[in-house]
């Protein structure tokens, strides 16, 4: 949305943090092979054709499960790209989120 867009507070304090350590994540085990020691759960959105091949098992594990070696789990919500911002899906989100957090013991 607008709003967020073009609020470059939000975006420098939410945004890019998240997402520079998304990318140092991602870059740091394709040059050493670690992998990561957590699971990764992929939210996506079912009328998403950007994430198509994440609805599948085999898309799903050979993306994401050659970088880690606890598992890779989806949850899929109804919508495109932006699902989240549904409201009638962000609360599911929220609860997807905080029931993996509480099951991985994450506090």
């Amino acid at each position: 949305p607008d709003e967020i867009l073009n609020n470059e507070s939000f975006l420098k304090t939410f945004v890019l943090p998240p997402l520079r350590a998304d990318f140092q994540v991602i870059c740091s085990a394709s040059e050493t092979g670690v992998l990561a020691t957590v699971p990764v759960v992929a939210l996506v959105g079912d009328d998403d054709p950007g994430t198509a091949e994440l609805l599948d098992d085999g898309g799903l594990a050979a993306d994401w499960g050659l970088r880690t070696a606890a598992g890779v789990e989806r949850v899929v919500f109804a919508g495109g790209h932006f699902f989240i911002y549904d409201p009638s899906v962000g609360l599911r989100v929220l609860d997807a989120v905080v029931a993996r957090l509480a099951r991985f013991g994450a506090s």
